[in-house]
């Protein structure tokens, strides 16, 4: 089964250290084994890397979902209050 690129962590910016885990609870998670982040819960493999990517759009200074330039979907500045985004040094 082929399933969704998942974007980087929303805290950490880190697309190195991104697992998906699955609890015996039944819920499915996006985690970040470098800075901790847990995503939303789902009740599937494929849900819960929608929901990160969904999540992982969210400014962290103003909770907006404003990371998006035209053609890719993606971008450094929020455009709702024009923070940065901090990519990680490679």
């Amino acid at each position: 089964m082929t399933y969704p690129k998942m974007r980087p962590c929303p805290q950490c910016q880190s697309d190195e250290h991104l697992e998906v885990y699955t609890y015996d609870s039944g819920w499915t998670h996006v985690e970040c084994n470098k800075c901790f982040y847990l995503g939303p819960g789902e009740g599937s493999h494929t849900a819960a890397i929608k929901a990160h990517n969904e999540r992982a759009d969210e400014c962290g200074q103003c909770g907006g979902s404003g990371f998006d330039t035209p053609g890719t979907g993606y971008g450094t500045v929020c455009g709702k209050c024009g923070g940065q985004r901090t990519l990680p040094s490679r």
